[in-house]
């Protein structure tokens, strides 16, 4: 079996992991204006990213297991939070889910 190669492989996963979350709100921008998805299916666009790229620095141990497994709960919540709000998302909520995703870096 093939192993998967990390994508832009000249960058450590972490320094991806902080661009990745500092261009969130445009990337989510953008996703709307070129598809028919709400901003809350937008936002899950950009948690899946992020997961893979978390799932690379712990492969490439950039990140322990314990920080990994930290990092995909704190997706996992910031979904489930997401999905909660689908229809009925407000201005603020949006800034606040993009303020909690951007806490992850705490952690690493």
């Amino acid at each position: 079996m093939e192993k998967i190669k990390s994508p832009e492989p000249n960058k450590p996963n972490l320094e991806k992991i902080r661009q990745t979350i500092a261009e969130n709100e445009q990337k989510i921008e953008a996703e709307l204006q070129r598809t028919d998805n709400t901003w809350p299916a937008c936002f899950r666009s950009r948690l899946t990213i992020i997961s893979g790229r978390f799932y690379f620095a712990q492969r490439d141990k950039e990140i322990n297991e314990n920080t990994y497994k930290q990092a995909l709960h704190i997706i996992n919540d910031l979904d489930v939070k997401s999905r909660e709000l689908e229809n009925n998302l407000l201005e603020k909520q949006k800034q606040e889910l993009l303020d909690e995703l951007g806490h992850i870096l705490d952690i690493i």
